[in-house]
């Protein structure tokens, strides 16, 4: 718990209640999530975000595949 609550709040005697995680948890309609606005930067950033796991994704698949390629070739070798 942060420092603040703590001393601000809590060290004074106002009223706390405890919870769990699983219940701190808010409740949101599809209709007032369609109606959200979204910092242009925000959106910017998460794009960011996309085209750097997309790459990272491609990159993963060509090594998996370059390695699956190394195997198969050495498995055709035969030994005399």
């Amino acid at each position: 718990m942060r420092t603040k609550p703590k001393s601000f709040w809590i060290a004074r005697g106002l009223p706390v209640t405890n919870i769990t995680l699983d219940t701190n948890t808010v409740k949101l309609s599809a209709e007032s999530l369609s109606k959200v606005v979204l910092d242009p930067a925000l959106l910017g950033k998460i794009k960011e975000f996309e085209e750097r796991e997309s790459k990272l994704e491609k990159k993963k698949t060509l090594l998996i595949k370059f390695s699956q390629a190394a195997l198969a070739a050495r498995s055709s070798v035969f030994v005399l």
